[in-house]
Order: C-alpha cells, then structure tokens, then sequence
C-alpha cells in the first residue's frame, strides 16, 4: 500500500465536523454526561477511567511530542494531580 493510500485510508476513519456535531447534540439532548466524539476520545476515557495517573502522563507525553516538547515536567506532574507540579 503505497503512502497516499494509507493517508487516504486513515483520513477516511476521521470524524467529519457534521458527525461530531449531531453527536454532541445527540447528547445534549439525552442529557449525557459525558459526550465522547471519536475513536481516540473512547480510547482515552477508557484509559483514563482505568488508571487515570498514568493516562494523564501519557497523555502529557503525547501533547509534548506533538507540540515539540514544549509541556515542562511541572506541566506533566499537573496532568498527574499534582498542586502546583510538585511531586
């Protein structure tokens, strides 16, 4: 499978703005408490309901590699629950 197929491929499992809306709608009219749009979002409540400390870090790690390292420790020990990013 060549690169264009797969970006094509991933881009075709992406939610598109109109389906993210008439979720979220969907759920406010249900009254949800939780209104979870995507595969990621489930994935990440799941995780985060199962051992939320380490579900925090990763996804701390995560942003900070997306955004070029730009979260500090202190940041990554806030994501933990950390007052004031202090061990």
């Amino acid at each position: 499978m060549g690169s264009s197929e797969a970006v094509e491929k991933q881009a075709a499992k992406l939610t598109t703005p109109a389906e993210a809306a008439s979720i979220i709608v969907g759920g406010i009219e249900k009254e949800k408490a939780r209104i979870l749009v995507g595969r990621d979002a489930k994935i990440m409540d799941f995780f985060s309901r199962m051992a939320p400390a380490r579900a925090g870090r990763m996804m701390a790690r995560m942003m900070s590699s997306m955004m070029s390292g730009s979260f500090s420790r202190a940041d990554e020990l806030k994501a933990k629950g950390c007052p004031d990013g202090e061990e």
